[in-house]
């Protein structure tokens, strides 16, 4: 049945493609092989069906009148120049980033957008690289479940239906931005206006509005002005803070250095600015005694008190949070305004990390989990065990379960594809289209039946089947009709050009202008295409980059200067660099550390320098793949945390195996621990918010640094 309907289908495109006006359904049922035996009925139902099949595949079905004197739709049509993909002229560096972009995507459908989009570039001749142009590739992760129905709203600007922060929301998906890994939609929300939404946090499936009228589009300043906001307020004020040496690094990297301001023996005093009070408490709580807060004096008594509880191994009342954010600078994150908050403010220290700024490290990787809108949120949805959901387009699979649309998909490249490559090897096409050459002579069978209406000799594709059969090399002729492949469908041109942007996002400053050049061009096949998502994919300074590139290259030995936040301090390990690779968002070197003789990972962002040792590199075998995380989580201590509402935010950016929700808004989250010194600084961190019930090592370990940093103070005279 599936051949007989491809026949069909790809007997429709090329009727439809030589009409050179509107024709009627009469007349396309008496050009079109199969339709002429079947009842009125059954030929109304089966074009209908058709119709939608080909619209789905991208095909610009066109509707018009077939008398010029009237204004009914009656008749069918194809533009050919709506239907052809333009050519595209690509230098040898535009060609190598386009292989690259379409390597770029973790979401299935949207991965299969993009090599559906290079196997047509490919089929109409253009050549795409696979040389390696940038030290990092990047990955864009979509663990969101609804992210999928975001992107059509947003692409079609169509709205979305889903339910936040317990009510159900009518959005019109203005803008996307991904932030440490995590995605985010702009769009104006029917009830309250324009508003930014995490997207791990929408609580159930959301919808897509087809049926609703486009929206207007919004304009490029009113756009750039929310993305401002989402990263979060500017600092405003200083606060004064002495830091030891290579203690405290994320605030000595943010701070400026006071030489004419002396601090306390051991100390050097910094100036760093800051915009909101827990954020900088929660940084300088979690540094222990590496830190002291000078100034101003309200923000050094919320720190003195946040650790004061942690040091009474975090027993008692919690302290009173810190002052709320400033009423004008609002916290983009929350997406609500302040009267309209479900959940009461987060303690001090249970800040969650804006999407701007670092993510808390983790050992080994951070990883988002369940979508949460709170703790019960958390609690109600399973860790997800897929980067993705069910592909909405129809991919040229080859695969046994393949459909009519699957082939025609496929025919309508692969006829194009042979046009361009007389001589063909059956093999040479299967492994360009990634199938098996039993489905390309499957597929040559069904273009051997096909061809102009009339059906006479001199109208159908003509394939030499022998030629195949005998000695695997196919000669497609007489199938000039079809002698461009589809043009790219929306989801094909976005999906490649918000691929090259996050690869602009890591890439050198020399090959900036070969992507501008390429998104141009790209930019052309998609006219009337939305305004790409903010991309910000924390990867390091080129600098960095480039440096670790030429030690991989040539196989050399260097030294790190290495800010791990989990340990308040700046390490130098030595090591032996293997890959450059992007994780949830964010970029990583996978090295051997000739300290701890192991594999290990380290955040590019977190690299300072990297300082050539002269040696060369030793071959360590195999390198661990970009996920072995999972199998150190498999082995971690599973440890158990009491998390109150404030800290809810904690589920989403570390890996939860279990979460159990408690009276009261609290649950207990069962995390896998793979460093003692990640959980410790957690705890110093979140205070209050959070507490580790099975783990009184840990805890012992988090008041002991509390109480020396208490003794600091007071050495100072500042406690």
């Amino acid at each position: 049945m599936a051949p007989r309907k491809a026949e069909r289908l790809i007997n429709l495109v090329i009727c439809l493609l030589a009409a050179r006006r509107f024709i009627t359904r009469q007349e396309i049922r008496a050009g079109v092989e199969g339709y002429a035996a079947m009842t009125d009925t059954a030929f109304l139902r089966a074009f209908e069906r058709d119709k939608e099949d080909l619209r789905r595949l991208g095909v610009p079905l066109e509707v018009g009148p077939t008398d010029a004197w009237s204004d009914e739709a009656d008749g069918y049509r194809i533009r050919r120049s709506d239907f052809e993909l333009p050519p595209l002229d690509l230098t040898g560096a535009e060609s190598t980033l386009l292989g690259l972009a379409a390597r770029v995507w973790q979401q299935a459908a949207l991965a299969d957008a993009t090599s559906r989009a290079l196997t047509k570039l490919h089929a109409a001749g253009v050549a795409v690289g696979t040389d390696r142009l940038v030290a990092v590739a990047p990955t864009l992760p979509t663990h969101e479940p609804g992210f999928s129905v975001i992107w059509q709203g947003w692409l079609t600007r169509r709205p979305v239906r889903f339910r936040y922060h317990g009510r159900v929301r009518e959005v019109e998906p203005w803008k996307l931005a991904l932030r440490q890994g995590r995605w985010y939609v702009l769009g104006r929300d029917q009830a309250v206006g324009p508003r930014w939404f995490k997207l791990s946090r929408i609580e159930d499936t959301p919808g897509l509005l087809a049926d609703r009228p486009p929206f207007p589009t919004v304009s490029a300043a009113e756009l750039e002005h929310h993305v401002r906001r989402l990263d979060g307020p500017e600092p405003t004020r200083l606060a004064r803070l002495a830091l030891r040496p290579d203690g405290a690094p994320g605030l000595r990297r943010r701070g400026r250095l006071m030489d004419e301001s002396p601090g306390p023996p051991g100390y050097a005093v910094f100036a760093v600015p800051y915009a909101r009070d827990d954020e900088i408490v929660a940084e300088a709580a979690a540094a222990g005694a590496d830190a002291l807060v000078l100034d101003p004096p309200d923000l050094r008594a919320h720190v003195v008190e946040h650790l004061t509880w942690v040091a009474a191994r975090r027993t008692g009342p919690p302290p009173a949070p810190a002052s709320p954010p400033a009423p004008d600078a609002p916290d983009a994150r929350s997406v609500e305004a302040a009267a309209a908050a479900p959940t009461p403010s987060p303690p001090v220290a249970a800040a969650e990390p804006g999407p701007g700024a670092p993510c808390p490290d983790t050992a080994p990787l951070p990883r988002p989990t369940a979508p949460t809108a709170g703790l019960a949120a958390a609690c109600d949805s399973p860790m997800p065990t897929s980067a993705s959901g069910p592909s909405e387009t129809v991919a040229a699979s080859g695969s046994p379960g393949s459909t009519a649309a699957d082939q025609v998909a496929r025919l309508l490249l692969l006829i194009p594809y042979l046009l361009n490559r007389p001589g063909a090897r059956l093999v040479d096409a299967a492994r360009d289209f990634g199938t098996t050459p039993e489905q390309i002579r499957l597929d040559l069978g069904v273009a051997f039946l096909c061809g102009l209406p009339g059906g006479l000799p001199g109208d159908l594709i003509e394939v030499d089947l022998d030629l195949v059969d005998d000695e695997g090399v196919i000669y497609l002729t007489n199938a000039d009709v079809l002698g461009r492949p589809l043009t790219l469908t929306a989801d094909e041109a976005m999906g490649l050009i918000v691929a090259l942007g996050a690869i602009g996002e890591v890439a050198a400053e020399p090959i900036h202008p070969v992507i501008d050049s390429l998104l141009a061009k790209l930019a052309a096949l998609a006219p009337g295409a939305p305004d790409a998502p903010a991309l910000a994919v924390p990867a390091g300074t080129a600098a960095v980059r480039e440096a670790l590139g030429r030690a991989i290259s040539q196989a050399e030995r260097v030294e790190l200067t290495y800010d791990g936040p989990a340990r308040g301090a700046t390490t130098r390990p030595t090591v032996d660099p293997a890959r450059l690779f992007v994780a949830d968002g964010v970029g990583y070197l996978s090295a051997w550390s000739l300290s701890r003789g192991d594999w290990r990972t380290y955040r590019l962002d977190r690299i300072s320098a990297v300082c050539p040792t002269g040696q060369m590199a030793v071959d360590h075998g195999p390198e661990r793949e970009a996920d072995s995380w999972l199998r150190t989580l498999a082995t971690a201590r599973p440890v158990r945390l009491l998390v109150h509402p404030g800290a809810a935010w904690i589920a989403e950016y570390f890996p939860v195996s279990q979460c159990v929700p408690l009276p009261g808004g609290d649950a207990e989250l069962t995390v896998p621990v793979a460093d003692a010194g990640w959980l410790r600084w957690l705890l110093l961190r979140l205070g209050p918010a959070v507490e580790a019930v099975d783990a009184p090592d840990v805890e012992a370990a988090a008041a002991a640094a509390a109480r020396r940093a208490l003794d600091a103070y007071r050495a100072a005279g500042l406690a």
